[in-house]
């Protein structure tokens, strides 16, 4: 998982905000000189500082003059995008903070009364498909992005992601290697972690909910109503809290009416995310139940699903706590945009994995072959199968190998078929006899 620091280097998030920073102190234009020497944390090189300065041009938050060395760089004189640092669609109104036309007594009062009046009044101002919280830009981008083939599937290495990853974010300390037999089987092995396993087992059945169809009535899809909403907190919240679903009913019914009308699958989306996690309409589990409703547009819209891979826990937490500052949505934006490219590039990763051999998998072959067919000719349980892995890379892989070896095993186990059992010289009869045992216990 990604760091604080190598997160800052590579994504908009703090890094556009530092650009900023140094601009505001340069009204006349700053060269790529002085913006490079003020810059927290400094650029790793010019290049870095150039490619990021155009995408911020290209976003209209930055304005360039003049060429090559004599380049200046300032923020852009529209009073309405210096206000929230971001630009305005020509033909859209953004929902962005209202300080330079706010009374000082209102901004007082707001911020006094806390986060649920800043965000009713947020809630009661937004006007779907013309309000916006995305730039038309930027929706385009991240369609581009996330646009899947028509005949893709969705494959199984997605709910995984975004099961352990949404779970990893509330805290669960579960590695990824076991998450993956725990979601795959329905068995755990690790001692006093029951909360843990519960929890991503809940997330598993919650995401499936959202893509299989035997979860309702031919008619219906997973939308933003009643019926879905509830259900998909239920099964987030099963066997982790004593008490029933309670919602703010009035609150959750003017979010579902607006949303339910939202065009656009990635506005639609990000407005999900941000209302029901700091709208606490239920009693426990809303940042899960967030998470995965800003993808119900994605998967109606064969969109490449939104999976928080490598954001870090901590970041993740301080940039939902900052919304509750009076209209701070940038860094949520930012981290919208940045959790969805990483999500993109994942699966594109996964999709196109034969492209890319693993050079561990190559290296270690005969090894993964061997763990393989032993677990399934011996016909282990989960426990025994992960202390025999556990035990083949202490004894077949180098120490900086290991944890990647535990894991490729895993893979192939999972991923193990009538289809490819050629590739570990199993008999279809062993392979038919470890279902059947698998199916047993």
């Amino acid at each position: 998982m990604a760091d604080y620091t190598s997160m800052t280097r590579e994504n908009p998030i703090t890094r556009a905000q530092g650009i900023i920073k140094v601009l505001r102190n340069h009204p006349d234009g700053a060269s790529l000189e002085q913006i490079s020497s003020e810059l927290q944390p400094p650029p790793s090189n010019r290049r870095a500082l150039q490619r990021w300065l155009l995408e911020l041009i290209e976003q209209g938050r930055v304005v360039r003059t003049g060429k090559a060395r004599a380049s200046r760089y300032t923020l852009p004189t529209n009073p309405a995008a210096q206000r929230d640092h971001w630009v305005y669609a020509s033909d859209a109104e953004y929902v962005i903070p209202a300080r330079v036309s706010r009374p000082r007594e209102e901004c007082h009062l707001i911020a006094t009364r806390g986060p649920i009046l800043h965000l009713r009044n947020l809630l009661e101002a937004y006007h779907p498909n013309s309000s916006f919280h995305l730039d038309e830009s930027l929706r385009s981008g991240l369609l581009c992005a996330g646009a899947l083939p028509a005949t893709s599937q969705r494959s199984n290495r997605s709910l995984i992601d975004l099961a352990w990853n949404s779970s990893r974010l509330e805290g669960n300390s579960y590695p990824l290697p076991e998450a993956e037999v725990l979601l795959s089987t329905g068995r755990w092995s690790r001692e006093g972690s029951t909360w843990e396993a519960q929890m991503l087992l809940n997330h598993k059945e919650a995401i499936e909910f959202l893509i299989e169809p035997e979860y309702r009535e031919p008619e219906f899809r997973p939308q933003f109503d009643a019926y879905t909403l509830l259900n998909l907190h239920a099964l987030l919240a099963d066997n982790l809290i004593s008490s029933g679903t309670q919602e703010s009913s009035e609150h959750l019914e003017q979010f579902m009416i607006k949303a339910a009308q939202i065009a656009d699958p990635f506005e639609q989306s990000f407005f999900a995310w941000l209302h029901l996690t700091h709208m606490q309409p239920f009693e426990g589990f809303n940042e899960p139940t967030a998470r995965l409703a800003a993808n119900i547009p994605l998967i109606q819209n064969n969109l490449c699903p939104l999976l928080f891979v490598d954001v870090p826990q901590n970041f993740y937490a301080q940039t939902i706590h900052g919304v509750y500052e009076p209209y701070q949505l940038e860094s949520l934006r930012e981290l919208y945009v940045w959790a969805y490219k990483r999500s993109c590039k994942r699966t594109s990763s996964t999709r196109n994995a034969t492209w890319q051999p693993d050079p561990i998998k190559i290296q270690y072959k005969q090894e993964i072959s061997d763990a393989v067919s032993h677990v399934v000719r011996g016909k282990m349980s989960t426990t025994e199968a992960v202390i025999f892995i556990d035990k083949c890379a202490i004894e077949g892989a180098s120490n900086k190998d290991r944890a990647r070896f535990i894991g490729l095993v895993h893979d192939q186990l999972i991923g193990l078929r009538e289809g490819n059992i050629a590739r570990f010289k199993l008999k279809p009869s062993e392979f038919n006899a470890w279902c059947g045992f698998r199916r047993k216990v």
